[in-house]
C-alpha cells in the first residue's frame, strides 16, 4: 500500500471515529437536533429490527421522534470501541 493509500485510509477511520464519538456526545446530552445533524434529510434510521418498529424515514421524521423520546430519558451513556473487522462497516 502506498504512503498516499495509508494516510487516506487513516484519514477516513478518523473521520468515520469523529462522526461516531460526536453522535454519542449528543446522545448523551439528550440533544436531538445535534443527534439528527450527522444524517442526511433523506436518512432511513432504524434503531430496532423492522419486526419490532419501522424504521424512520428522514431527518425530520427521526427528529420527531427524538424530540418525543428524549423527555421521558433520564440519562443516556455511549461506549464506543473498536475492534479488527471495521471493514465489515457498510453504507448505502
Amino acid at each position: 500500500m502506498s504512503l498516499e493509500a495509508t494516510v487516506k485510509r487513516l484519514q477516513d477511520r478518523a473521520d468515520i471515529h469523529e462522526v461516531l464519538y460526536g453522535y454519542c456526545r449528543h446522545a448523551d446530552l439528550l440533544d436531538p437536533e445535534g443527534m439528527a445533524e450527522y444524517f442526511t434529510d433523506d436518512c432511513v434510521v432504524a434503531y430496532v429490527t423492522a419486526s419490532m418498529a419501522p424504521p424512520f424515514l428522514g431527518k425530520r421524521e427521526l427528529l420527531t421522534f427524538l424530540d418525543e423520546y428524549f423527555p421521558n430519558t433520564v440519562s443516556s451513556s455511549h461506549h464506543v470501541a473498536t475492534w479488527n473487522s471495521c471493514s465489515t462497516a457498510r453504507t448505502r
